[in-house]
C-alpha cells in the first residue's frame, strides 16, 4: 500500500505528464522524476530488443493513430454491455459494433481526440490525446497490457464484436512519435468503472541505445493514485459536460505524433480530418475533435462519425451524381470465404455539373481531395488517390486501393477523381479477416488468394455499374473527336498504306529483317552477324533458360554519401549523427544506398525482400541496380520550406523455406537440378549451413533526416518535376476485326482509338487559384474541362485513357496541339504560315501511331510486370509519349524540307 505523499507524487507527476507540450517537456518531467524516485524501466512486452517487432507492426501514421480509437470504441462498448446487457446476454450473438452500440451504449460514450503542443507556423507541434469513459483497467491488470504485447486482444476474445482482438493497436503509433533527438514518448492512464477512481498510469519511450521501447515503474511497480483526474487537460480542451475531470475510463497521448499530412487544425476542414474519415469510415459512437494549440481564438470542436455519415447527413446532395449499392457474388471468381457482399458506390459530380447547380468543386473536395490551392491537390493529398476503394470492419477501413485501381484496372480513367466505394466486412470471423488483412489492420494481405478474389470480382462488379460507365463516356465525350480533325479516313489511309503496322497492333508479329541463306545460322545461333534464337537472360538459341547466379540474401544496406559512376562510393559516417537530406517542396529527391542485394531482390516472388518507410507516402520509387538502391523520396503532402521528417528506412528479409527453393529452382536444367538445390539450401538455410555460409533473416535499418527546403525551378526544357503517383495496370490486347465509329470494317481489323484535340486556351487557367474567375476565360463557360486545365500544361504532349474493353480502339488519346516542342519549332524554324497545317499534321500523327504501336509493344512486353507492381500500361505510355515529344519534330522532317517551309 503506498503512503499517501508517495500517491500525491504519483498523481503529480501523472498530470504533469498529460499536459506537457512537446517530448522535451516530458523530459525535463522524466529527469525531476528520477532525481525525487526510485524510477526505473522495463523492455515493452517483457522482450528486450523488441525494437523490430514494434517498428514493423505498420508504416502509415494515421491508421496507426485510428487504432488507438479503436481501442476506445472497444473500451465503451465493453462498458455498455457490462451495465446495460441483460444477464444472459451472449456477445458472440452481436455480429458487429454498431449493433451492440445501438442497444447498450453507454452514457458519456464520446470518444475525444485533443490535439495540444504548438502551431505549425512555430515549433509545429502536433500531441493527440484520446481520451474515453469505457471500461478501463483496474490496478491488479493494467501491467500485464505491457508485459504482453498481445494479451490486451486475449481479454476483447471475450467479447466478439471488439476490433481489437490481435492485441496490437496500442504499440503501432510509438514509431511515430517524436524523434530520436528530443525523445520519443507515450503516455497511459487508466482506472476501471469497476473499481472508480483507482488510477493507475506509466509512460513509455524509445531507448535507441537499447533497441527497445520501455515503460516506467517506481519502486519496482506501475505508479497508482485515487481519486479524480484529467483536470489539466480539460483546462486546455474547455468545459465540456460528458468530459471533465474522470472518475474512470483511459487517456492516452502521443507526443509530436509525425503525421504525414499537414499539423493544422485538427478540428478544421483541414486534411487532418479528410484523412481521418478515410480510416474512419462509419465509427460506431461519435468522435469530437479538439484543437487547443491557437491560442488567439477560442477552442475549436468539430464532431464526426466518419467519412460516411458527414456525407450522407451533412446535406451534400447538390454534389452528387449518384448512389449506387451492388450485390456480387465472390463465387464467381473463386472465393471460398467473401460469399455474396454488397458494396456502395458513392459518384461525385464533375465540375461543369456543379456550374450547373450554381455550386462549387470546394465541397466536393471535403471528400475527394485535399483543402489545397495547389494545381497538383488530387494528387498530392493522399486522400482520394490513396482510398478511393475502402474495404471496411465495424466502420474502419482494414485495407484499400488507391484511385489507379478505378482508373487503370477498371477503365475508369475520367471518373477515378469523383468516385468512392465502400465494401463492409462486420461479418467476418477472426480466422478468415487474418487471410484477408493484415493483422494491423491497415492494408491487404498481399498475394494471398482472397485478396486476388477480392481485387478481381471487385473489378467484375465495378465494371458493370451502368452509373459508372455512363458518366465515365459522357465525360470522355466531352471533346469528340469530330472536333479532332483527325478523321477516320486518314486514319485508315495510313493503316492501307503501311499494312506491317496494322499486323504488329493485332498480332504482335514484328516486321522481320531479310530471310538469311540456308545454312547460315549455325547450332549455337552464330551466323557472324550476333547471335539468332537466343533470348536476353538464356544460353543457346533454343530459348531454355538457365540461372547462372545462386540466390543470396543482402548482408548490408549504407546510406551513400558520395555517389561515384565508377563504384567507388564514400558511405555515410554514422559518427556524424543522422544523415539529412534536402527535399524541394516540390519536386522528389533521390537517395542512394549500397548494398549487396541481387538486381532481381526486389522483384523475386522466392527469397525476395521490400524496402519499407516508416512514412511510407514519401516513397515514390525504389530501382536497385548495380549495387546501387535508389529510393525517390515525394515531397510530403503540403510541404512548406522548413518541416522535416525522421524516416526510418527498413530492408527486409525473409528466412528460406522449403517452397520458396522449390520454386527457384523452376528453371534450372534438369540434369543440374539436384546440384542447384544442395547450392541455395547451404547458401539460405541457417539450421543445416556453416556458420560463415549462413544469411541473417532479420531486417537491416537506416535512418534519415528529411529536410523541406524552397519550391526548386523546372527541370531544363520545362519537364513537370512532380509526378503523380499512380498504380494499376491495364487490359490487355487489342485490334479484333470490328465495326468503326463509321460503319467500316478496317483492314486488318484495326479500329481508331477516339482523337481529342486540346489547345492552350482549354489549359492555360488554373481552376483550383483562390482567385479564379471564370469571366478571365476566352472561351465559353459550357466548353470549360477542369480536368484538362488540371493534367496538361505546356510540357506535357499528350494524354491517353486506358481501353476500358482492351482494345486499341477503347483508346483515348488527348493530343497537345499547343505543347512546347510544336510551337517552338514553328517559331525557331520561322514556318511560313502555308506550310504551319502540314507540320501540325505530321505532329498529330507521330503522336498517335506512336502512341498506338507503343501501347501495344508495352503490353506484349511489360504487361504482366506492370500489372504485378500495379502500375498502369497507360501511365508508362504518357512518360515515354512525353519524352519523346522532346525529340519529335527535329526527326519528323529533313534539312531539306526544314529550308523549303521556312520564310
Amino acid at each position: 500500500m503506498k503512503t499517501g505523499s508517495a500517491v500525491s507524487t504519483s498523481k503529480k507527476f501523472a498530470s504533469q505528464f498529460l499536459a506537457a507540450d512537446s517530448p522535451g517537456e516530458v523530459t525535463e518531467i522524466v529527469e525531476e522524476l528520477e532525481s525525487n524516485q526510485n524510477l526505473d524501466w522495463k523492455p515493452l512486452g517483457d522482450e528486450p530488443n523488441n525494437y523490430g517487432t514494434v517498428q514493423t507492426q505498420a508504416s502509415n501514421p494515421m491508421p496507426c493513430f485510428v487504432e488507438l480509437k479503436a481501442n476506445a470504441d472497444d473500451a465503451v462498448l465493453i462498458r455498455g454491455f457490462k451495465e446495460n446487457a441483460p444477464e444472459d446476454a451472449d456477445p458472440d450473438d452481436y455480429e458487429s459494433m454498431k449493433e451492440v452500440a445501438d442497444e447498450f451504449e453507454p452514457e458519456n460514450s464520446d470518444i475525444n481526440i485533443i490535439a495540444d503542443g504548438s502551431i505549425p507556423t512555430e515549433d509545429n507541434v502536433l500531441n493527440l490525446t484520446i481520451r474515453d469513459k469505457g471500461c478501463g483497467q483496474p490496478q491488479d491488470k493494467f501491467e500485464d497490457t505491457f508485459l504482453g504485447l498481445h494479451t490486451p486482444g486475449l481479454i476483447k476474445q471475450q467479447y466478439s464484436f471488439t476490433q481489437g482482438q490481435y492485441g496490437m493497436g496500442g504499440t503501432g503509433v510509438l514509431q511515430f512519435c517524436g524523434d530520436r533527438h528530443v525523445g520519443c514518448y507515450k503516455f497511459v492512464a487508466s482506472a476501471s468503472h469497476e473499481e472508480k477512481e483507482d488510477w493507475s498510469w506509466s509512460l513509455i519511450r524509445q531507448n535507441r541505445d537499447e533497441n527497445q521501447y520501455e515503460y516506467c515503474v517506481l519502486d519496482g511497480e506501475v505508479p497508482t493514485f485515487e481519486g479524480e483526474f484529467g483536470e489539466e487537460l480539460s483546462e486546455k480542451a474547455g468545459e465540456d459536460p460528458s468530459f471533465g475531470n474522470q472518475e474512470f475510463g483511459s487517456f492516452v497521448k502521443v507526443y509530436d505524433y509525425r503525421l504525414n499530412i499537414s499539423k493544422a487544425d485538427i478540428a478544421g476542414q483541414e486534411p487532418f480530418l479528410y484523412k481521418f474519415e478515410r480510416y474512419v469510415v462509419n465509427s460506431p459512437l461519435d468522435i469530437t475533435l479538439t484543437e487547443t494549440r491557437y491560442k488567439s481564438t477560442s477552442v475549436n470542436e468539430n464532431r464526426t462519425r466518419g467519412f460516411w455519415p458527414s456525407l450522407k447527413n451533412g446535406g451534400h446532395e447538390e454534389l452528387l451524381e449518384g448512389i449506387e449499392t451492388i450485390s456480387y457474388d465472390f463465387d464467381r471468381v473463386g472465393s471460398e470465404i467473401l460469399g455474396e457482399r454488397d458494396m456502395r458506390i458513392i459518384l461525385f459530380k464533375d465540375e461543369d455539373r456543379l456550374e450547373e447547380v450554381e455550386t462549387t468543386s470546394r465541397g466536393k473536395r471535403r471528400f475527394v481531395q485535399a483543402a489545397s490551392g495547389n494545381k497538383d491537390a488530387a494528387t498530392r493529398s493522399g486522400i482520394q488517390r490513396d482510398h478511393a476503394v475502402m474495404f471496411t470492419v465495424n466502420g474502419q477501413t482494414h485495407g484499400d486501393q488507391g484511385i489507379s485501381f478505378l482508373k487503370n484496372r477498371c477503365g475508369y480513367s475520367k471518373i477515378a477523381d469523383d468516385a468512392v466505394v465502400i465494401m463492409g466486412f462486420d461479418d467476418f470471423a477472426n480466422p478468415d479477416m487474418s487471410d484477408l488483412f493484415k493483422p494491423t489492420r491497415d492494408r491487404l494481405q498481399d498475394g494471398k488468394r482472397e485478396t486476388q478474389c477480392l481485387l478481381n470480382g471487385l473489378e467484375e462488379a465495378l465494371q458493370s455499374s451502368d452509373m459508372l460507365s455512363e458518366e465515365e463516356e459522357r465525360r470522355r465525350a466531352k471533346r469528340s473527336s469530330e472536333d479532332s480533325e483527325f478523321t477516320p479516313e486518314s486514319f485508315e489511309q495510313f493503316v492501307n498504306e503501311n499494312p506491317e503496322f496494322a499486323e504488329y497492333v493485332n498480332s504482335g508479329t514484328k516486321i522481320s529483317g531479310p530471310t538469311l541463306l540456308p545454312g547460315d545460322e549455325t547450332e549455337d545461333g552464330e551466323d557472324g552477324s550476333g547471335e539468332l534464337g537466343a533470348e536476353e537472360g538464356t544460353e543457346g538459341g533454343d530459348g531454355d533458360r538457365k540461372r547462372t547466379e545462386e540466390p543470396k540474401l543482402p548482408t548490408y544496406l549504407r546510406l551513400i554519401d558520395e555517389y561515384d559512376p565508377d563504384g567507388d562510393h564514400t558511405f555515410w559516417d554514422e559518427s556524424k549523427g543522422t544523415m539529412e537530406i534536402e527535399v524541394p517542396v516540390n519536386k522528389p529527391q533521390k537517395v542512394r544506398f549500397g548494398t549487396d542485394a541481387q538486381a532481381d531482390y526486389l522483384a523475386r516472388s522466392a527469397l525476395g525482400g521490400d524496402l519499407m518507410l516508416s512514412n511510407s507516402d514519401l516513397k515514390q520509387s525504389v530501382e536497385l541496380r548495380d549495387g546501387v538502391l535508389v529510393l525517390t523520396l515525394a515531397p510530403e503532402t503540403d510541404a512548406e520550406e522548413g518541416d522535416g521528417d525522421f524516416l526510418t528506412i527498413q530492408l527486409t528479409r525473409p528466412k528460406a523455406t522449403e517452397e520458396d527453393i522449390d520454386e527457384m529452382s523452376i528453371d534450372v536444367d534438369p540434369a543440374e537440378e539436384e546440384e542447384w538445390e544442395e547450392a541455395v539450401y547451404r547458401a539460405l538455410t541457417p539450421e543445416n549451413a556453416p556458420e560463415d555460409t549462413v544469411a541473417d533473416p532479420s531486417p537491416l535499418y537506416e535512418h534519415l533526416q528529411v529536410a523541406y527546403v524552397a519550391e526548386a525551378e523546372p527541370d531544363q526544357g520545362g519537364v513537370s518535376t512532380t509526378t503523380e503517383d499512380t498504380t494499376g495496370d491495364e487490359g490487355a490486347g487489342s485490334g479484333e476485326s470490328g465495326e468503326s465509329e463509321t460503319g467500316k470494317k478496317r483492314k486488318g481489323g484495326l479500329d481508331m482509338p477516339q482523337i481529342q484535340l486540346v489547345n492552350r486556351e482549354d489549359w492555360d487557367f488554373d481552376p483550383d487559384a483562390p482567385d479564379f474567375d471564370l469571366t478571365d476565360l476566352d472561351i465559353p463557360e459550357e466548353e470549360i474541362d477542369y480536368d484538362v486545365a488540371r493534367k496538361f500544361d505546356e510540357t506535357v504532349i499528350a494524354r491517353i485513357e486506358p481501353s476500358m474493353d482492351g482494345s486499341v480502339s477503347g483508346l483515348t488519346i488527348t493530343i497537345n496541339i499547343d505543347a512546347a516542342p510544336l510551337r517552338s519549332f514553328i517559331k525557331n524554324k520561322n514556318i511560313k504560315d502555308s506550310w504551319k497545317p502540314k507540320v501540325e499534321n505530321q505532329y498529330r500523327n507521330a503522336v498517335i501511331f506512336l502512341t498506338i504501336s507503343q501501347y501495344r509493344e508495352l503490353q506484349d512486353q511489360r504487361g504482366d510486370e506492370l500489372t504485378e507492381k500495379e502500375i498502369g500500361v497507360t501511365d508508362v505510355l504518357e512518360d515515354c509519349i512525353n519524352g519523346m515529344g522532346q525529340i519529335i519534330m527535329p526527326i519528323l522532317f529533313t534539312s531539306d524540307e526544314i529550308e523549303s517551309m521556312s520564310e
